[in-house]
């Protein structure tokens, strides 16, 4: 029989047990809603990420649609549905933007995607960066490139896949070299240059800094475009008077001058009558094989592209030209207080137009062997590459990106450098 004291314990018991229950209940809705909420964010937070994932998606089949989407992104120019200002909602639980732009270091591409869930606000991004395993820049050199005081080059950077063996006399534009650069670092260590932090403003170069594979030039492509460009003036030839002999098998003078028809090379020069040689032809390719062995000043071409298998002695200037400064020329000028002094001073905008007074060429130029010059004063708008060393005194080297455009390699397969999640907004 339960006594009264009894039954007061048992009616304190139960008075604490409502009031824990009260009390952990409450709680426990709480913690439950809690996760339940965490877990709904959780699921908007990945779903988002998943958004981003399929712009990247996007992003790089783009990329490789064409060549021409591939070198307008190098070059900086807009796309339009992957400037940001595009909201794409084809894939169901979100939408995402695509914005690609330059890279952060020469031939780099990058694509940032963007991603939200539906019904949040909270964005996540990716940022990816893309190369074609072969960099390319105003002067690019796989073999020693000896950087003269009197070598200029601007609005596009140096590229070397060996080393530069003189000390730079200019903060401007960058330099990127797989090796050493003499008067600049010439110890493979943690201190490199720029990269990877990106510090242009205190460096204009990048040593020791891994390039990949150097380009491989198309020869065999341009050999044919050669054999097939129209060019009514014979060169002269590379030793006496007289014209040099082009594949003529079409029934027309040809840009292609094989060696077995001219074993001491070309002089671009008239092969016969008088006055400098002068050529425009934006879509004809000259192919020597061989050495060039003068290309004296006042000579002209204007082309796709000259390529020489062997040596070439380059002096020509003279001829005016007007052409247009790339859309990313002021990064070659980021140092301080040089670089930015510098561009300045010019009065250079991104993508004015210019009219240089001393040019030799315009277009692509592929050396075999190596570059020199007897005299100076010589000057290219486009881009050379050279197989083997440069040497030349007095040039100056203009970046145009419409030529570096079109350049035909075999080696420019797209791969992903970096993936990367980022912080920005929407």
């Amino acid at each position: 029989m339960i006594n009264k004291r009894q039954r007061g314990l048992a009616l304190v018991m139960a008075i604490l047990i409502l009031v824990v229950l009260g009390i952990l209940i409450p709680l426990l809705v709480r913690l439950l809603q809690k996760e339940s909420k965490d877990a709904v964010n959780s699921g908007k937070k990945t779903q988002a990420l998943h958004m981003a994932e399929a712009g990247q998606d996007r992003g790089a089949w783009k990329l490789r649609e064409s060549d021409d989407i591939w070198t307008n992104a190098i070059a900086g120019v807009a796309l339009a549905g992957y400037n940001n200002d595009v909201i794409y909602s084809d894939v169901a639980g979100g939408q995402y933007k695509i914005q690609i732009t330059t890279g952060p270091t020469v031939g780099t591409v990058a694509v940032i995607a963007k991603g939200r869930a539906t019904g949040t606000t909270e964005v996540r991004a990716i940022q990816a960066v893309y190369n074609k395993g072969a960099v390319l820049g105003a002067v690019s050199v796989n073999g020693a490139l000896q950087y003269k005081p009197n070598l200029k080059v601007e609005w596009g950077p140096v590229v070397t896949f060996t080393s530069i063996t003189q000390s730079p006399a200019d903060y401007h534009p960058r330099k990127f070299s797989a090796g050493q650069i003499t008067g600049r670092d010439t110890s493979n260590d943690s201190a490199n240059g720029a990269l990877p932090a990106g510090n242009w403003a205190g460096f204009d170069y990048a040593s020791f800094y891994d390039l990949g594979a150097p380009p491989v030039v198309d020869l065999e492509t341009y050999k044919t475009i050669a054999k097939n460009s129209i060019v009514p003036t014979r060169l002269k030839k590379g030793s006496g008077s007289g014209n040099a002999t082009p594949y003529n098998a079409g029934g027309f003078n040809s840009g292609y001058y094989p060696s077995s028809s001219n074993p001491n090379g070309v002089k671009m020069e008239k092969g016969t009558g008088s006055g400098n040689y002068t050529f425009i032809c934006s879509t004809c390719v000259i192919y020597i094989e061989g050495d060039v062995n003068r290309y004296p000043n006042g000579t002209f071409l204007d082309v796709q592209s000259l390529v020489v298998t062997g040596d070439m002695d380059f002096n020509a200037g003279g001829t005016s030209y007007t052409t247009t400064i790339p859309n990313t020329a002021s990064d070659e000028y980021q140092y301080v207080p040089d670089g930015i002094n510098y561009w300045t001073s010019k009065g250079w905008t991104n993508g004015a137009s210019v009219t240089l007074s001393d040019v030799g060429f315009h277009g692509f130029m592929y050396v075999g062997g190596d570059v020199g010059n007897a005299g100076g004063g010589s000057t290219i708008v486009g881009a050379i590459y050279v197989n083997g060393a440069i040497t030349t005194n007095t040039t100056t080297i203009y970046y145009d990106t419409t030529v570096t455009n079109n350049i035909k390699l075999t080696n420019a397969t797209m791969n992903r450098q970096s993936w990367d999640e980022i912080r920005v907004g929407w």
